[in-house]
């Protein structure tokens, strides 16, 4: 490497991210005596909460680590590890490990929630002057924050751990991923929850036309999380769901107390855009699928289309799309609640926060032939978390962003980026506690 990556303890970590992968960083960290602070826009664990009732689709002894568990069972003699091959939800994964390791005497201290960071920056060296890489990293970062409730405030580092998971965008809702007129107008006003959010409430759906648009995983769940609601409509959150949103319309019309609770009544449109073949058929397929499960098109249908050319919600909320189709015809189409999942778009930056160039370090070739193989960190294996800044580290799944069945990736990565900073090959806390 073009720099000394070995930074021995106590020098300061700071954690961007307080989901699975920053709860665990920080942990691994503050075992050999790093002093760590964590900064997250929201609240620990955040996404596993929101996954809510939604299985994690993993086994326990994926998503934990020998570590996680140590450190909960010093906080409490009584702690009873889980069945390694047990499957949680989103939210037992949050109540059971995640938030109980991040209220832990090793990491609550250093926990900042409701903190945004908003640059990071060096403290004397500028992020463009790439002169020397040595100077770089010897030079302490600075983190600007934003607090709810300190407001702007400063902190240092000699090392950036980024957990937050993928850094991507978003394809666009137009044709091929562009962008589409109006969108920036009605984007606070787009349906974000999937039917197994935590967040997702029927009455915003109950009786209203809605209009999935992507084809995007998210999507997909989406899709099947809704069929779901649609064939089992009698089970209990539904019928509880039910019984609120009929007491509520009781207290407003009193002549109707004799009338009974609403059935459920939910109407979905599924725009699927033409992108690429390998999304597409996936789409396609699980669409079709779910249109053989729910013949009732009024209930549930499908349409693949070339993108959204324009949209525009009015003061009553009710939304107008202009569709763009297959033989470049438009066709106009309204609905009540639009929710929008399009393909994910990798962006090769580490993030807006981090005002530098993107650049490659290009490692002396002696011989032309060897310009084809790869040019910096072959020989360590967790070079993939490493950034174009120096000690400025991304921690996560490469192959599944964001996604549970990822942290044994994301756990390998944390082993071997201590490893590096230890200067030790051997390093491994997994085995040993």
């Amino acid at each position: 490497m073009q720099w000394d990556p070995e930074v021995e303890s106590p020098a300061t970590i700071a954690v961007i991210g307080a989901g699975p992968v920053g709860i665990e960083a920080a942990l691994y960290g503050r075992f050999l005596g790093y002093s760590v602070d964590i900064f997250d826009a929201g609240r620990p664990a955040r996404l596993p909460t929101l996954w809510h009732h939604r299985p994690l689709g993993t086994s326990v002894a994926d998503c934990t680590t020998p570590l996680g568990h140590a450190a909960l069972r010093s906080q409490d003699e009584g702690y009873q590890q889980p069945v390694a091959d047990q499957q949680w939800t989103g939210q037992q994964y949050a109540d059971e490990y995640l938030i109980p390791l991040a209220k832990s005497d090793l990491l609550v201290d250093g926990i900042h929630i409701n903190s945004q960071v908003m640059e990071v920056s060096r403290l004397r060296t500028p992020l463009e002057d790439q002169s020397d890489l040595q100077d770089r990293c010897n030079d302490e970062f600075r983190l600007l924050i934003k607090s709810r409730d300190r407001g702007l405030y400063t902190r240092r580092a000699d090392i950036v751990l980024d957990c937050r998971g993928a850094m991507r965008g978003s394809c666009g809702w137009g044709p091929a991923g562009g962008t589409t007129a109006g969108a920036a107008k009605v984007q606070e006003h787009v349906h974000p929850w999937l039917p197994c959010d935590s967040r997702f409430e029927i009455r915003d759906v109950q009786g209203k036309q809605s209009i999935l648009f992507g084809q995007s995983p998210a999507a997909i769940r989406f899709a099947e999380e809704w069929s779901n609601l649609l064939s089992n409509r009698s089970a209990p959150h539904v019928v509880e769901a039910l019984r609120r949103l009929a007491s509520v319309h009781l207290s407003h019309n009193p002549e109707a107390a004799d009338r009974s609770p609403p059935e459920l009544d939910l109407r979905l449109l599924w725009l699927i855009p033409s992108v690429s073949i390998s999304s597409d058929a996936k789409a396609v397929q699980a669409a079709a699928e779910l249109s053989a499960r729910h013949p009732n098109p009024k209930e549930y249908a499908f349409l693949v289309i070339l993108g959204i050319e324009r949209i525009a919600r009015d003061d009553n909320g009710r939304w107008t799309l202009e569709l763009l189709q297959a033989d470049d015809s438009t066709v106009e189409l309204s609905g009540d609640v639009f929710a929008p999942f399009p393909n994910p778009r990798p962006t090769p930056v580490i993030g807006n926060e981090l005002r530098s160039q993107e650049f490659l370090f290009q490692a002396h070739i002696d011989n032309e032939s060897e310009r084809t193989q790869p040019s910096f960190y072959v020989d360590w294996p967790g070079w993939k978390v490493a950034t174009h800044e120096p000690q400025y580290y991304r921690l996560g799944s490469v192959k599944q962003p964001n996604d549970p069945k990822g942290l044994p990736e994301a756990y390998q990565q944390i082993r071997d980026l201590f490893a590096l900073l230890g200067a030790r090959a051997n390093l491994n806390l997994y085995d040993i506690v």
